[in-house]
C-alpha cells in the first residue's frame, strides 16, 4: 500500500517542540531550585528543634539537666548534659556540634536582633529556660521562628 503526502515532521515543527520544551525545562529548574533553598531553611529549623526537644526528653528521662547550646556567631549548636538534677556544674557533650548551612542565618529574642550566644536549659521537671531562635535568609528576612516555653519546656515553630 502506497501513502502520498508528507511522511515527517518539518523542520519548523520540530523547533517549536523543542523550543516549548526548552521553556518547560527552564521553568521546572527554577521551581526546583527555589525549592531546594526552602526547603535548606526548614532543614536547620527541625533540626534544632529535634535538639531541643531531645534535651527536653533527656532531661526527663535521665533526672539530669540537658541543654542546647547555640553558638550564634560561630553558627553552630549542639546538646549538653549536666552532673546534676539542678545547678550542674560541669556539662558534657551529648551530640557533637552541629554548623549551620553558610547560607542561613540565625539571630536570638523575641523581637529577632539578638545575637548572643544562648543556653537554652531543660529541667527533669520539665521546666525551661524560655528563648526564641529565629532562622533567616542572608537577606534578613524571617524564614522561621522557635520558641521554647518556660513552664512547659515545649517547642514550637512558627
Amino acid at each position: 500500500m502506497r501513502y502520498s503526502g508528507n511522511k515527517g515532521f518539518s523542520l519548523t515543527e520540530l523547533l517549536v517542540v523543542l523550543g516549548l520544551l526548552g521553556v518547560l525545562g527552564a521553568m521546572t529548574a527554577l521551581s526546583i531550585s527555589s525549592l531546594s533553598g526552602s526547603l535548606k531553611f526548614k532543614n536547620v529549623a527541625w533540626g534544632i528543634s529535634a535538639q531541643l526537644r531531645l534535651a527536653k526528653q533527656s532531661a526527663s528521662t535521665n533526672n539530669l539537666e540537658h541543654r542546647v547550646e547555640l553558638g550564634i556567631g560561630a553558627g553552630r549548636y549542639r546538646l549538653t548534659q549536666g552532673n546534676l538534677p539542678a545547678g550542674s556544674t560541669v556539662w558534657t557533650d551529648v551530640k557533637p556540634w552541629v554548623a549551620l548551612d553558610s547560607d542561613v542565618a540565625w539571630v536570638t529574642g523575641a523581637a529577632c536582633d539578638g545575637n548572643a550566644d544562648l543556653n537554652i536549659k531543660f529541667n527533669p521537671n520539665g521546666t525551661a529556660d524560655a528563648g526564641t531562635i529565629c532562622i533567616m535568609d542572608t537577606g534578613g528576612a524571617v524564614r522561621y521562628r522557635i520558641e521554647v516555653s518556660a513552664t512547659s519546656g515545649r517547642v514550637t515553630i512558627n
